[in-house]
């Protein structure tokens, strides 16, 4: 079963338990309805901006690794900025929010969550109050007794990053996606609801990618790719050439085709100027600053999770097709992802 298919399921499942039920069943009705209303009805947009269905949180932003083209690499394991961790406490301050009355998904990630003390109650704390909960993990962490304490969470969808080679920070751990994947088999964790990511600069290391993914018997995979900033520039070392976009785009067709697992990856909609993560998201870090998504480190300058208003200009802006400097070489521009 597809992820999308999957988490859809446990949405419906769990929305007896949501708060807010008539807010979170309109955010729904306008996002089915956007490819019919498309620009026409302004209002509606602009509301949509006001109250996202997805809530990315940067759990901690401690890490057990420092990959030089991590997307918050101004502030991973960096105690100058503040608190580095979240705590179920605080969740539920942030939870309180007007920004959480629409979210129907939040996505835990860091840094390395597993490092956050609070991680299982987070979990449950969203789980009970039927929101679906996903988590990203560079692995190394994860054992059997750690994947039984997120199948006890009732953790909706794992997301296990692919790193290749030990280098520069960064921590082979391939032999410990394995490992994880046989324990789920034996019972630890549901199979179905764990994906494996990977996102590179070059086509050749995603063909590798996902003959490592069908090597392994991973049901799901997701491709990522490079968000470029002031840390990690579109001409510096971690930058795809100008033959990337046409020869990923092939592979991409050709892994749907074969059909060997479940693949997911941005696909364009030809709607220029437009972001999904940004209509339907936003981040909140430790320090409850916000960010538009997931690639963007949250930031005083997007407002607070108490003070949302300059994140909303922001929203705003784009759904009047203003796009910033900041988005206009995201490779997610005019894409569909969710």
């Amino acid at each position: 079963m597809h992820p999308r298919t999957l988490l859809t399921l446990d949405l419906v499942r769990s929305f007896p338990r949501a708060d807010h039920k008539l807010s979170k069943l309109l955010a729904y009705t306008l996002y089915m309805l956007d490819p019919i209303l498309g620009d026409r009805l302004s209002v509606a947009s602009r509301w949509r901006g006001a109250h996202p269905l997805h809530a990315f949180i940067l759990l901690t932003t401690r890490c057990n690794m420092s990959c030089e083209d991590c997307f918050f690499v101004d502030v991973i394991n960096d105690k100058s900025v503040g608190h580095l961790d979240y705590n179920l406490d605080e969740i539920k301050k942030v939870y309180k929010s007007g920004l959480f009355n629409t979210v129907s998904r939040v996505i835990l990630y860091g840094g390395e969550p597993t490092l956050c003390k609070d991680l299982y109650p987070i979990i449950r704390f969203f789980r009970q109050r039927g929101i679906v909960v996903s988590m990203t993990s560079n692995v190394i962490r994860i054992d059997r007794k750690i994947l039984e304490e997120l199948k006890s969470a009732d953790l909706n969808m794992l997301n296990l990053s692919i790193y290749k080679e030990t280098s520069r920070g960064v921590r082979r751990n391939l032999e410990y996606i394995e490992k994880v994947l046989e324990d789920a088999r034996s019972g630890a964790f549901d199979p179905e609801r764990i994906e494996i990511s990977y996102h590179g600069v070059d086509v050749e290391s995603y063909r590798w990618a996902y003959d490592f993914a069908k090597q392994v018997g991973a049901r799901h995979l997701l491709f990522n790719r490079t968000f470029y900033t002031d840390y990690n520039p579109k001409d510096g070392g971690f930058a795809e050439n100008e033959e990337f976009a046409d020869e990923y785009v092939s592979l991409c067709r050709r892994i749907e085709k074969e059909k060997q697992l479940n693949f997911y990856h941005a696909t364009y909609r030809g709607t220029p100027n437009t972001c999904s993560f940004t209509t339907n998201a936003f981040a909140v870090g430790p320090v409850e600053t916000l960010s538009p998504c997931c690639m963007v480190t949250p930031d005083k300058k997007f407002g607070s999770i108490s003070e949302p208003g300059p994140l909303i200009d922001f929203k705003n802006g784009f759904l009047s097709k203003q796009v910033p400097n900041l988005c206009k070489e995201c490779h997610l521009l005019g894409t569909k992802h969710f």
